[in-house]
């Protein structure tokens, strides 16, 4: 790992996300994790300038599972990947009037050995479940679960910051905008 000040180079991720119309039925089978993460308006003094600047931030995230607390800077997707550095925080550095979200993360062992990692909103969000799958390389070839009906990678109206700023009533208006980004029914293949 390369060392940067206050965080870890973690290394470029490589992930794709879908959409889901409803939870899939097997999740009541699966370990879960509730996750809950803060979006601070601007770095807010989280990380020096210098640092930000070198990972061109397309802004930063503090995640809270198990009252673990990290923050999170992601660099702009090229493609379906990005870098990303991460650090342990306090939690005295995350005021919680920021804007949020909060989630159950299931975790889907998919026949292809890929981990699927299905989320499953609450609160202003709840109804919303977005899946992901982390790959090794961009082009790994992925069976996509015939429950996933669109792929919203890159998409950065899609991003969990921008969820974090909206209600369900404009992600919903934001789904039906995007109704042409979804899997036609011949392109799905598997579960």
């Amino acid at each position: 790992m390369v060392e940067v000040h206050l965080g870890s180079f973690m290394g470029i991720e490589i992930e794709r996300r879908f959409i889901l119309a409803e939870p899939p039925s097997f999740l009541i089978r699966l370990d879960s994790l509730e996750i809950e993460q803060w979006y601070p308006p601007n770095l807010a003094g989280l990380i020096p300038p210098k640092e930000a600047l070198e990972v061109v931030s397309e802004g930063v995230r503090i995640r809270c599972i198990d009252n673990s607390w990290i923050a999170t800077v992601k660099g702009p997707w090229k493609g379906a990947a990005r870098v990303e550095f991460e650090w342990d925080i306090s939690p005295m550095q995350c005021p919680k009037e920021w804007p949020k979200i909060s989630k159950t993360r299931y975790l889907w062992p998919s026949p292809d050995g890929l981990i699927w990692e299905i989320d499953v909103f609450k609160d202003e969000l709840a109804g919303l479940v977005i899946a992901e799958v982390e790959l090794t390389n961009e082009d790994d070839e992925v069976e996509i679960p015939s429950w996933a009906l669109g792929e919203l990678t890159g998409l950065n109206d899609w991003s969990n910051a921008a969820l974090a700023h909206s209600s369900w009533a404009e992600v919903y208006q934001c789904l039906m905008d995007a109704r042409q980004f979804l899997i036609p029914e011949e392109g799905m293949n598997g579960n």
